[in-house]
């Protein structure tokens, strides 16, 4: 069996975030693992195209990106020890955010959240953990708390 040194943990800082940060403290706590939190941005590139002032959609990423910034570190302080682990921030499409970055990391487990979602607003926002489970190199454990 595999032990699990590097974890990669995808947050959306919703309310799904702190059960998956504490699905992966265990596995690390258990192994002597870290684990590595992660928030994908949404790059605003393919919105570029819609009639907008030069540099608006520059500036709302950039604003998005100092906030993630901030939000991330208290999300570490809250759901993990010192030195348990570390945040960081991608941006683009979220599923491809995290595969690269767990190909980076040389990552041997993803845990992330899955919001469930079904009928139209799956159509809509598709599954960004299906598209990880699919195609990830390594495990991924999926958690789906009811809120």
């Amino acid at each position: 069996m595999t032990l699990w040194r590097t974890i990669l943990c995808p947050v959306d800082f919703s309310e799904l975030s702190p059960a998956c940060a504490a699905y992966a403290r265990y596995l690390a706590e258990r192994v002597g693992g870290r684990v590595v939190c992660l928030f994908v941005a949404p790059s605003f590139e393919e919105f570029a195209e819609l009639a907008a002032a030069p540099g608006t959609w520059l500036g709302m990423s950039e604003e998005m990106s100092t906030g993630a910034e901030k939000i991330m570190e208290v999300f570490v302080r809250e759901n993990f020890a010192e030195d348990q682990a570390e945040g960081r921030l991608r941006t683009g499409e979220p599923a491809r955010g995290i595969l690269d970055e767990a190909e980076a990391l040389g990552a041997e487990l993803i845990v992330m959240g899955t919001h469930g979602r079904t009928g139209f607003d799956r159509v809509l926002f598709g599954s960004v953990a299906e598209k990880v489970v699919r195609t990830s190199s390594c495990p991924v454990l999926t958690v789906r708390v009811k809120p």
